[in-house]
């Protein structure tokens, strides 16, 4: 008997492994529309306000420093050479956010 968990309809897998579109629609680029849906979204707002937005974005996605890394490694309790490690394996990864 197959032990998997079923969502309705079939496994979760299947569901994943449609195609977002169906066949007969027109292929959309910039990742299924992406670009598009975010200039829509900001259009509204005024010239102030996006470059407001994009620099708050620019800062939150901007990949972190070692020296962010190492402080954000701190809370967990880790010593200062494992941490040096850590930073020094993970410098070379754009990560944006650590969380324990």
């Amino acid at each position: 008997m197959n032990n998997h968990r079923k969502t309705i309809g079939g496994p979760a897998w299947k569901a994943q492994a449609h195609a977002p579109l169906p066949a007969s629609s027109k292929p959309m680029l910039e990742g299924l529309g992406r670009l598009s849906r975010f200039r829509s979204a900001i259009e509204p707002l005024g010239l102030a306000d996006r470059r407001d937005l994009l620099a708050s974005l620019d800062e939150l996605t901007r990949p972190m420093t070692g020296r962010e890394l190492d402080q954000a490694f701190i809370a967990t309790g880790l010593s200062r050479s494992d941490r040096k490690r850590l930073v020094a394996a993970l410098k070379g990864f754009p990560i944006v956010m650590v969380a324990h």
